[in-house]
């Protein structure tokens, strides 16, 4: 007798000890989902949850100085096309070309460094080369245009805010010395 019982009993113990170890089981897991329904989601299920942009389909191959508004309005130099590229929030497939190409003109740029949007959606521009700070408006109008004294600055980056311009001069890039322009073009 003692022969069964303790074999019983050694099997009762050890299954005590395994029902401990496994309280939180499947089926007594108040937080888990029926998982005997399963779906696969393939990619071309997947609904994409932002609005894809493709340059290439634009026609755009060596696109630099992206800079976005407060709208969400898009601005960014093409050097393939040597023009400013405005992209409207409301549709970025229907690009606008500002700027007339490469050139001296006014609406020309030779060799721009940098863009930047102003607080009213207009586009600031650096032609490095020309030695000018531009301002164009979204349909291809200059705001504003204004050489810089290029024995003193040779404008290569900046920064625009509601009442100054901030420009680096190339010359002086490794110091971090900066100039400060009102809207006007007046040296500050």
């Amino acid at each position: 007798m003692k022969k069964i019982i303790l074999p019983v009993y050694i099997s009762l113990v050890l299954n005590t000890a395994l029902d401990a170890q496994t309280i939180n089981k499947f089926e007594f897991n108040w937080e888990a989902e029926n998982q005997n329904n399963v779906e696969r989601v393939f990619k071309k299920d997947l609904k994409p949850i932002e609005e894809i942009l493709s340059l290439e389909e634009s026609e755009l191959y060596e696109f630099a100085y992206l800079d976005v508004d407060s709208d969400g309005n898009l601005v960014g130099y093409d050097f393939s096309k040597e023009r400013i590229i405005y992209f409207p929030a409301n549709d970025y497939q229907s690009i606008i070309e500002l700027t007339n190409g490469i050139g001296r003109g006014p609406k020309e740029l030779r060799l721009p460094r940098d863009l930047k949007f102003d607080e009213k959606g207009n586009i600031w521009g650096i032609d490095l080369e020309g030695g000018r700070i531009q301002s164009w408006s979204k349909i291809n109008e200059i705001v504003k245009n204004f050489k810089s004294d290029r024995k003193y600055v040779r404008p290569y980056k900046l920064a625009v805010c509601n009442t100054y311009v901030y420009v680096l001069s190339e010359q002086y890039l490794g110091q971090g010395l900066y100039h400060k322009f009102n809207l006007e073009g007046d040296y500050i």
